[in-house]
């Protein structure tokens, strides 16, 4: 489906029915919201066994080095301006 604006119920069903053609499970909505601006945005969602999975047995080394990298993303929230 290209990309075009969700305008109804009937645009959700239309890319669910297109993602079942195609073989993947359905669609999930996602409202992204930067802000006062959001958008609905729709994600079809493939079958897992079609999905590669990046599994990881040293996530808490690789989380680890992001954080005394100075990676703000992975920092707690009790460090930040937040909390």
């Amino acid at each position: 489906m290209p990309c075009t604006y969700v305008t109804s119920q009937g645009d959700i069903q239309c890319c669910e029915e297109c993602c079942h053609c195609a073989g993947g499970i359905g669609t999930t909505v996602m409202l992204i919201q930067c802000s006062v601006v959001s958008q609905v945005m729709l994600v079809e969602v493939d079958l897992p066994a079609k999905i590669s999975w990046d599994k990881r047995n040293d996530w808490v080394e690789v989380l680890m080095h992001f954080v005394d990298t100075g990676w703000s993303d992975f920092k707690l929230i009790l460090t930040t301006a937040r909390g």
